[in-house]
């Protein structure tokens, strides 16, 4: 089934699958149904193009340039802003202070660099590291290539020294070799080396080497975090490999995990290569059988699994990533799928604050037709309303004030007002309370009853309406509660929106039982009388 025709089949079917939904479920379940859909889309065409792994192995590195250029692109602005400073500034091993304050300055701006070493010829160096929310410096005017001492002095900022010690570091030669005197290598060059361990911050290091001049250079440490913290994305490649082949062609493997260390790997020890790492091995011998460097993408066996990598030259280096070909399938979906996790928590937490609120909301105000819990209105704040299309008010439900007897009449009152809010857009009807707010209580309508309390009213109240309107409508769509306010008992009748037409029997003068439809105008229920009026609202109310 081609891409668009899935498409196709899933809007049909979520377009008829909407139509069988009530309006208050459509949203959540559209946002659902969107998770869903993606996710099967995803399956689908992960499984379309498991015979194109040579194509996302290029897409995987194509993104893995562009990161790498993300992050290294600052960095090249970084060097040349150092080579600057050296020589704007005239920095010489000669002045502690500027040395100390320039780099200083420096470091306070660029926070991605750990350490600075800054050599002149064979004799003198300079070395200032962070440690600990502190600036640490040494100045050797005599260099070793064995063991070195250096005296080194802390301090938070210049002028600001805390204390200072001496330590004894055992300077590795080949790395030294590499760094300052080297005629091979032309003015304003980067140079990139790798660091199991630097030799002062104690951390895996990637090292960046400057030459200023012939004799002079300035070396930057990069911890090894950073650089994972920039590739982040590649996690989801259980065993992937990520390397970079220097301009001298050594090999750095750049760790999953920002607490591991760099691996390094000499371009002159293949055999060594081949026992600390098979696969990259494989790599590196395919690179020596081709003239071009960049080798574009390779795929080979190893223990019945087959892997996938992509080489790419990025001057001044080539990098490469390698990945098993079931991680190249699962990586991609896992991708996709915490994405789409992220999208659904989100639109769940949206969804149910606005749930929230709208529960939380005056049930007048908001115009809901769902049933309203009695402890989600302030009682006392609707009695201080005015009467309205949502709301109504009876001083009693059988008790005639003025005649002082019970009068059936303002029964069929009170099955007006509850036909007439189902049919609207529902309601609450407040018995007990009279058009001027003033609290009457129930008592009358309880002395007007066989037993007096709330109990025997509700029993009362709920026969007129079982009776009037079915046991089944009165169960679903009617709430009845008996708050207390200024010390009196009142009824709450709270009113769902009806899915259906309700209509009230009431008897003419002559005694002839009829139905009549009731809806809510303003503040009062009016009857519908026009049978062509009737079919209209009927059909605009209850069919949309």
């Amino acid at each position: 089934m081609r891409f668009f025709e899935q498409w196709t089949f899933f809007f049909t079917f979520t377009h008829m699958f909407l139509n069988m939904m009530n309006n208050q479920i459509k949203w959540i379940s559209i946002a659902v149904l969107g998770v869903i859909i993606t996710l099967i889309i995803l399956y689908v065409r992960s499984k379309q193009n498991s015979l194109f792994s040579e194509k996302i192995i290029v897409n995987v590195s194509t993104q893995l340039g562009k990161d790498l250029e993300v992050f290294f692109k600052p960095i090249g602005a970084d060097f040349i802003e150092v080579v600057k400073l050296v020589e704007d500034v005239n920095i010489n091993l000669e002045n502690e202070i500027s040395l100390k304050s320039s780099f200083y300055d420096f470091f306070v701006s660029h926070p991605v660099f750990s350490a600075v070493i800054y050599r002149e010829n064979e004799k003198k160096e300079f070395v200032m590291y962070r440690d600990k929310g502190s600036y640490v410096y040494s100045i050797r005017s005599a260099i070793s290539k064995e063991d070195s001492l250096y005296t080194w002095q802390r301090f938070k900022e210049p002028g600001k020294e805390i204390s200072s010690w001496s330590e004894i570091i055992n300077i590795n030669a080949s790395r030294w070799t590499g760094g300052v005197v080297n005629p091979g290598k032309e003015a304003n060059s980067i140079s990139w080396n790798g660091e199991a361990q630097s030799q002062y911050t104690k951390i895996p290091v990637l090292e960046g080497t400057v030459f200023i001049n012939k004799n002079t250079t300035v070396t930057l440490e990069i911890p090894v975090r950073e650089v994972v913290f920039a590739l982040t994305r590649y996690k989801w490649y259980k065993e992937r490999k990520i390397f970079v082949e220097t301009m001298d062609g050594d090999f750095i493997q750049i760790p999953a995990l920002k607490n591991d260390t760099l691996i390094l790997h000499n371009k002159d020890d293949l055999p060594g290569m081949a026992l600390e790492d098979t696969v990259l091995y494989l790599i590196v011998k395919s690179l020596d059988m081709t003239e071009d460097a960049d080798m574009g993408t390779l795929t080979f066996n190893l223990d019945d699994e087959r892997w996938w990598v992509q080489t790419t030259n990025l001057y001044p280096v080539s990098y490469g990533i390698a990945i098993k070909e079931n991680e190249l399938l699962i990586g991609k979906i896992k991708q996709n799928l915490y994405f789409i996790l992220a999208v659904f928590i989100v639109l769940s937490g949206f969804f149910i604050l606005l749930y929230y609120r709208k529960r939380k909301k005056s049930f007048l105000t908001r115009g809901n037709t769902d049933n309203v819990d009695k402890n989600d209105f302030n009682l006392e704040e609707l009695v201080k309303r005015n009467e309205n299309k949502n709301l109504e008010f009876k001083s009693t439900l059988r008790w005639d004030l003025r005649e002082n007897r019970v009068n059936p009449r303002l029964e069929e009152v009170a099955l007006k007002t509850v036909a007439a809010f189902s049919n609207g857009d529902g309601g609450i009807l407040i018995i007990g309370v009279d058009d001027n707010e003033t609290v009457l209580g129930l008592e009358s309508d309880f002395n007007s009853l066989k037993k007096f309390g709330a109990d025997y009213f509700e029993i009362h109240l709920r026969n007129l309406l079982n009776t009037q309107f079915g046991i089944s409508f009165t169960t679903n769509n009617i709430t009845i509660d008996f708050p207390e306010l200024s010390e009196h008992h009142t009824c709450v009748i709270q009113v769902k929106k009806g899915q259906e037409p309700v209509y009230v029997t009431l008897a003419d003068k002559s005694g002839q039982k009829t139905e009549r439809f009731y809806v809510r105008s303003g503040n009062s229920s009016q009857e519908i009388k026009s049978l062509s009026e009737l079919n209209s609202y009927i059909s605009k109310r209850f069919t949309s």
